[in-house]
């Protein structure tokens, strides 16, 4: 129970031994703390002197040696007490101004989080970060593939299954071609609709997502996948504005 206290008043383990044995010992030389701790007796001696100027134990003299004695526990209660009064205070001025305080976090620091993601596993959790973002819709323009083989083939089942149970509707841009065609015949089963555009005019590649505030865009070149995401509450608005132009365009 005592070193738990002397832990609270930021003791560490030389300092909490050497205030053990003389509050055992009551007033003793540090020759004797050195012999009992181990330690070397100019080690031992600077330990002490630290502790005394934290109060910690007290120092006195007979017959011209320095003797150490450890605190009352009643002058325990003190330090604790001082100890524990700014941070208090702290406290207090803490919940009274947080707002501000906020406010300063956000200086100079950009609200933007750019992250970047490569390998399998990784890419995973760009598609867990478009499932958790605060928004019904996913909007997206992405270039089918056969994904019989593909190392993803089984966690986009889980996704698709997620997005379904979230009630996160997906609206999609494909090329058109014939894997889009299947693509396209499941679209009332798994909550989608899709547009297709002629691959001239906009050569897609890869997957790009945009929902609530993040833009993600992952490759799906096995040869080496990535992604990047983007989350930032403006550029998400940006990307889905555009994403909803060529939406209104192409459905016309």
């Amino acid at each position: 129970m005592l070193q738990d206290i002397l832990k609270a008043l930021g003791l560490d383990k030389q300092e909490m031994e050497i205030f053990m044995h003389l509050a055992r010992l009551e007033c003793v030389p540090a020759s004797r703390i050195a012999q009992k701790t181990g330690l070397k007796r100019t080690s031992c001696y600077q330990i002490l002197e630290n502790m005394v100027k934290n109060n910690l134990i007290k120092r006195g003299l007979k017959y011209g040696i320095r003797y150490y004695t450890a605190a009352t526990p009643q002058e325990l209660v003190k330090l604790l007490e001082k100890k524990t009064e700014p941070l208090e205070e702290a406290k207090i001025l803490l919940n009274k101004n947080l707002s501000e305080i906020e406010k300063f976090y956000r200086m100079g620091n950009s609200s933007t989080s750019i992250a970047f993601y490569e390998g399998f596993e990784e890419i995973k959790l760009v598609y867990d970060k478009i499932l958790a973002q605060d928004d019904p819709q996913i909007y997206s323009i992405l270039r089918k593939m056969d994904t019989t083989n593909h190392p993803l083939s089984s966690y986009w089942k889980q996704y698709l299954k997620e997005r379904i149970k979230r009630k996160k509707k997906s609206f999609s841009l494909v090329p058109a071609d014939q894997l889009s065609e299947k693509y396209i015949q499941a679209n009332k089963k798994e909550h989608r609709n899709t547009i297709q555009i002629a691959p001239k005019e906009i050569p897609i590649f890869g997957d790009l997502k945009v929902s609530g505030k993040l833009v993600s865009l992952i490759s799906q070149h096995e040869g080496r996948i990535f992604g990047v995401t983007i989350e930032d509450e403006r550029i998400a608005k940006m990307f889905k504005g555009m994403l909803k132009v060529l939406w209104k365009h192409y459905s016309e």
